[in-house]
């Protein structure tokens, strides 16, 4: 059975994990990164002034701002993503 799960991060930016890959919407176009491959993760730094969400990857990431009207969704987004990507680790082929 497929999920869908998508939070905004911000009025700009919407996060979208299907299951298999992430997708991060709201930069200059759309990034996706498959979750068995890559591996996201999303990691939140709280600081001073701000919150900070990175998301990262095998092969990069990306990091903005996020604020407390969204903090909770992003945390609970996080959480869901780290589930999806145990499961997807195990549903990926091995690389030939």
């Amino acid at each position: 059975m497929a999920t869908y799960d998508e939070v905004w991060a911000d009025d700009t930016i919407l996060l979208c994990n299907d299951g298999h890959v992430l997708e991060i919407f709201g930069f200059t176009d759309a990034h996706r990164y498959h979750l068995g491959m890559h591996r996201p993760r999303i990691e939140i730094e709280e600081r001073k002034r701000s919150t900070k969400v990175v998301v990262k990857t095998t092969g990069g990431g990306h990091t903005f701002d996020v604020g407390p009207a969204q903090l909770d969704a992003v945390r609970a987004f996080a959480t869901r993503l780290d589930e999806a990507v145990a499961l997807a680790i195990t549903r990926t082929p091995p690389r030939p």
